[in-house]
This record gives structure tokens, C-alpha cells and sequence, in this order.
């Protein structure tokens, strides 16, 4: 009977830590979603600025 316990106490256990586990890595997930968006955000700006300086170069250079 004392081994049962012990063995539901050790299921239970491991149950909580992948519980946690589990929460620690959505939230990674989720901050890494985040970290992603921004970045996407930022390279589109870089991008759409980078294309705007190359209109100026080619309008120059048609002069």
C-alpha cells in the first residue's frame, strides 16, 4: 500500500513539473512571437526606407 502512495505521490509530482514546464514554455514561445513581430516590424521600415533612398538615386541619377 506504501508503494502505491509513493507512486501516485511521484506521478503527481511529475505531473506538477511538466505543468510548469509547459508554462515556461508558452510564455518562451509567446516572448519569442513578440521578439519576432518586432523585428518583422523593424526590417519592413529598414526595407521600405532602403527603397525610398534607392527612388532618390535613380531620380538623381536620371537627371
Amino acid at each position: 500500500m506504501q508503494v502505491d502512495e509513493a507512486a501516485e505521490a511521484d506521478v503527481q509530482k511529475a505531473n506538477a513539473d511538466i505543468a510548469m514546464a509547459q508554462e515556461r514554455l508558452q510564455s518562451t514561445l509567446a516572448d519569442f512571437e513578440e521578439n519576432l513581430f518586432d523585428e518583422r516590424a523593424r526590417l519592413d521600415q529598414e526595407c521600405g526606407s532602403l527603397v525610398q533612398e534607392r527612388i532618390k538615386v535613380e531620380r538623381r541619377r536620371d537627371q
